[in-house]
């Protein structure tokens, strides 16, 4: 797995939930467009929203453990989050990719 591979990912989705999320999109287009990603890309962009979100304590550094520990959970829950591009730009940030 590349870092630039995730920066790239991450931006797609952050662009995509601030040209689509509004208070009048449907969650089922931003559920359709998580479910397209690959379970390595969701993996990725779990392990980024933790680190943007800040509440884990885990340091960029941390970044690939992240990665292994995303591996497996639910795509939905990339979906629940309702801050969820802060958090990817956050994360991003930390990375010092933004």
């Amino acid at each position: 797995m590349e870092l630039t591979d995730s920066n790239t990912q991450a931006k797609e989705l952050i662009e995509f939930l601030i040209e689509r999320q509004t208070l009048n999109t449907p969650i089922n287009t931003l559920s359709e467009y998580i479910n397209n990603l690959s379970s390595e890309e969701t993996a990725e962009a779990i392990a980024l929203m933790v680190l943007g979100r800040g509440d884990s304590g885990r340091q960029p550094s941390d970044f690939l453990e992240l990665v292994k520990e995303a591996q497996g959970v639910e795509r939905h829950y990339l979906v629940e989050k309702s801050l969820l591009a802060k958090y990817l730009r956050s994360g991003l940030e930390k990375l010092n990719l933004h």
